[in-house]
């Protein structure tokens, strides 16, 4: 009794997939999916490209100094509280 039930859920879930996986929805949503992460690392380029903020990397001083202590304390808290 179990084998068939088993069986049977088996065979449904791989219907599931075939439907899915055939589906021009299914094609569509992949489709998305790539375009924005495409788009993503395009934006992501472009902003490193054209920004000095982020082309060069921070000076040292008294402000890097802090907030690198500030970064490390909330990394502390965050892991603290899991």
């Amino acid at each position: 009794m179990n084998y068939e039930r088993l069986q049977t859920g088996i065979n449904e879930l791989v219907q599931t997939i075939i439907d899915w996986s055939t589906s021009p929805q299914f094609y569509a949503q992949c489709g998305l999916i790539l375009l924005a992460i495409i788009t993503a690392f395009s934006f992501a380029y472009a902003l490193k490209k054209h920004s000095p903020l982020l082309r060069e990397e921070p000076k040292a001083g008294y402000l890097f100094f802090y907030a690198g202590k500030f970064i490390n304390f909330v990394i502390f808290c965050f892991l603290y509280s899991i």
